[in-house]
């Protein structure tokens, strides 16, 4: 049977880092990233960089925006 190949996109893959739903199944995403060198090295980086994050700015990083540093649109 021909495997269909699926297109996977940054956002795929940034749903993959940050452990959020993708249309595409987590267990082709896995299978992509570890046939495609390209977007496995990507992978990778963006990972340490959530770790350097979680590390420099801890549980604040997952804080809403305070009402008074929101930016608002006069219009809306």
């Amino acid at each position: 049977m021909k495997r269909v190949r699926l297109t996977i996109t940054d956002a795929d893959l940034a749903a993959y880092v940050d452990d959020e739903a993708s249309l595409v199944p987590r267990a082709d995403l896995d299978t992509h990233i570890e046939d495609t060198p390209e977007d496995r090295t990507k992978v990778e980086i963006w990972l340490q960089q959530r770790e350097l994050l979680q590390l420099a700015f801890g549980r604040t990083i997952d804080e809403p925006v305070p009402l008074a540093l929101s930016v608002t649109h006069p219009n809306l």
